[in-house]
C-alpha cells in the first residue's frame, strides 16, 4: 500500500501518518472518481483506450460513420471522448448517436 510504503520516510513529519496518508489516496480517488461521473473526464490514456475501441466498433454499432477522438480538458493528464461524423466533420452527442443512430441487435 502506497502511504504504508512512504511512512518510513516521511516519519520525521508528524502530520504523516499511515491513517492520513491513507485518507489521503481515498479522497483523491473519491475527487477523480467525481471528475468522471460529473464532467465524464478521464484520464488520458483510459480515454485514447476506449477513442481506439470505439473506432473499431463503429461499423458494427452505429448507422452513420463516426470518428472518436480524446479531447484534452483544463486538467492535466485528463481527457474527454468526443464523436464527430465523419461524413459532416461535426460534432455529435452521444445521446443522439446512442439513440438516433445505434444498431439495434433486431436489425442483424
Amino acid at each position: 500500500m502506497l502511504p504504508t510504503t512512504l511512512y518510513p520516510f516521511l516519519s520525521g513529519n508528524t502530520v504523516i501518518t499511515p491513517f492520513v496518508g491513507t485518507m489521503t489516496v481515498i479522497v483523491l480517488a473519491a475527487g477523480f472518481i467525481s471528475l468522471s461521473l460529473v464532467f465524464d473526464i478521464t484520464p488520458t490514456f483510459i480515454t485514447k483506450a476506449e477513442a481506439n475501441f470505439q473506432n473499431e466498433m463503429a461499423g458494427e454499432m452505429y448507422s452513420i460513420p463516426v470518428v472518436f477522438r480524446a479531447v484534452p480538458t483544463a486538467f492535466p493528464g485528463f481527457s474527454r471522448l468526443r464523436a464527430t461524423r465523419a461524413d459532416r466533420k461535426e460534432p455529435i452527442s452521444v445521446w443522439t448517436l446512442r439513440f438516433h443512430h445505434g444498431r439495434r441487435s433486431d436489425e442483424s
